[in-house]
């Protein structure tokens, strides 16, 4: 049986503009060309018809380069969701969301998550 007829899910996290500030995270990124190779992905899986769905991080600190106030919440025009029901934002639940969104859809069934 093919992949695409298992219905796989892409799920891209931390696709964010404000990661792209490395001197904020300490520097040293190992993958500079994370989101290129991303929107590569991303882009193959849709001509394919297949579901991506966007996880990125909310955080709760106003002065963080990912709080929903902040240029850097925002995703990574490259790897863009086409549609807002196609992400989900997270604090600490993250775990939790992803983990109910996908037990929904029954794939949890052969996996062993706490």
């Amino acid at each position: 049986m093919k992949l695409r007829n298992k219905s796989p899910i892409l799920i891209c996290i931390d696709l964010q503009m404000g990661f792209l500030e490395e001197e904020y995270w300490g520097g040293g990124r190992n993958n500079k060309d994370a989101e290129i190779i991303c929107s590569t992905i991303i882009e193959r899986w849709r001509e394919i018809g297949l579901e991506v769905i966007h996880v990125r991080h909310s955080s709760t600190n106003p002065e963080s380069k990912l709080h929903k106030d902040n240029e850097g919440f925002n995703f990574n025009p490259v790897t863009m969701p086409l549609k807002l029901r196609s992400y989900v934002s997270y604090l600490h639940q993250a775990y939790l969301q992803v983990h109910t969104l996908l037990s929904r859809r029954q794939l949890l069934h052969n996996h062993n998550f706490p």
